[in-house]
């Protein structure tokens, strides 16, 4: 059963990438891709029932194909499908999760809220955090410096365009691979559509607050559930070297994909028996999965959006205490032995991929206190990517806080 699990989920997956396509054409023809009305044409689509349901629907459909690719990839690892006999199934399988994930991430900034904004900040610092090339895929990413028309331009394009004709060549690839459309897929491509359905109309898809000027530029936010995984593997990297969450999040999935293109070479001449390899594979991402979402499900961005801290004016007393230039001083010398500048820019020194520049964070951070329960525990108040830096003693934490305070 499960050897035509795989094939048959596939063929689902693809099935169910032609109705998202048919239903984001409709969507596309109220929605507005320009960042002052995106949010607003959102809105308005929320407020009729027939589209506020093509929305939901568009929503829970897209993590369905998530998880239907994700388990039609793990069925053909259980059952060896990913051997020389089987590499167009394989290949065009695993291309479509990535269609998958590429039409999640990039129409995850077109609704345009408080959340989307910081996700696409987010996402582009985390890519920017590569060595060499990083500055360069930030920029292109955010098309400048932060999230505006021309970002969501870009990603639109990408989204309505680039991966659905992705989606339809590969898909058309595994069709002929299988030589068909079996009943099992329909049944699945049934299933998988009724309870996106059924979401959309109990639930509906969740939009977050208009974004403010603060948050375009800010990466401050919770990642979603289909990038948790990644979420884990950033954090793992970044809090045993500053600096280094590119390995998690760009070098260690890269090698992945690498992994699986060159998978049906390895079995060449290999037998027709499920290899245990490949059963060790599956299993492994299994558990990875299910104790990253053990470990770090609590920093999961709820289904709700609720709306997001604002750190300036959560960290701005009324009246700021005067600057302790001695402390600040001693704090420059601890902010730089702790490796912050590996992901952040002062001055023009260090590196502002990965973090956010911090030249003038004065203005923004003012309260010692805040700051010091920040650098001990980011991920409270929302800086998930951060890591901590509570082995740090008090009097060290101070310093930086003062530090940090001191740059206007």
């Amino acid at each position: 059963m499960l050897r035509r699990w795989g094939p048959d989920l596939g063929t689902a997956v693809f099935g169910l990438f032609l109705i998202q396509i048919v239903a984001g054409l409709v969507l596309s023809l109220r929605y507005q891709a320009d960042l002052a009305n995106a949010h607003d044409s959102v809105v308005q689509m929320h407020a009729l029932p027939l589209w506020k349901f093509l929305a939901g629907f568009h929503y829970w459909s897209s993590a369905a194909i998530i998880a239907a690719a994700w388990i039609c990839v793990l069925c053909l690892l259980w059952t060896g499908q990913y051997r020389w006999q089987t590499r167009a199934i394989w290949w065009c399988c695993c291309g479509l999760l990535l269609c998958a994930m590429a039409a999640q991430i990039s129409g995850n900034l077109l609704p345009a809220s408080q959340h989307d904004v910081r996700t696409a900040v987010a996402e582009a610092q985390i890519a920017g955090g590569s060595p060499i090339a990083g500055d360069a895929i930030r920029a292109a990413m955010l098309r400048g410096s932060e999230v505006s028309t021309a970002t969501l331009g870009a990603w639109y394009f990408v989204h309505r365009f680039v991966v659905p004709a992705a989606a339809l060549i590969i898909g058309t690839m595994l069709l002929a691979a299988k030589r068909g459309v079996s009943k099992s897929s329909l049944i699945w491509i049934a299933a998988l559509g009724i309870g996106a359905c059924a979401a959309a109309g109990v639930i509906g898809a969740p939009l977050g607050p208009k974004p403010q000027e603060f948050d375009f530029a800010s990466g401050a936010t919770r990642p979603m559930w289909y990038v948790l995984p990644l979420h884990a593997l950033l954090s793992i990297a970044s809090e045993r070297t500053s600096g280094a969450g590119w390995i998690g999040s760009m070098l260690i999935p890269s090698l992945v994909v690498l992994c699986a293109v060159i998978a049906p070479w390895s079995s060449r001449r290999g037998s027709d028996s499920p290899p245990a390899l490949g059963r060790l594979w599956a299993l492994a991402i299994v558990v990875f999965v299910f104790l990253a979402y053990l470990s770090y499900g609590g920093r999961v961005q709820p289904i709700d959006r609720e709306p997001l801290l604002s750190i300036p004016s959560a960290s701005a007393p009324r009246q700021p205490a005067a600057i302790d230039l001695e402390l600040a001083r001693l704090g420059r010398s601890a902010f730089l032995k702790a490796g912050c500048m590996n992901c952040h820019k002062v001055d023009g020194e260090g590196s502002a991929n990965t973090g956010p520049n911090l030249a003038g964070a004065g203005k923004r951070f003012s309260d010692r206190a805040w700051l010091v329960s920040m650098l001990k525990n980011p991920a409270a108040v929302g800086l998930s990517r951060m890591p901590s830096f509570g082995r740090l003693n008090a009097g060290q934490l101070n310093a930086i806080a003062e530090y940090v305070r001191s740059l206007k």
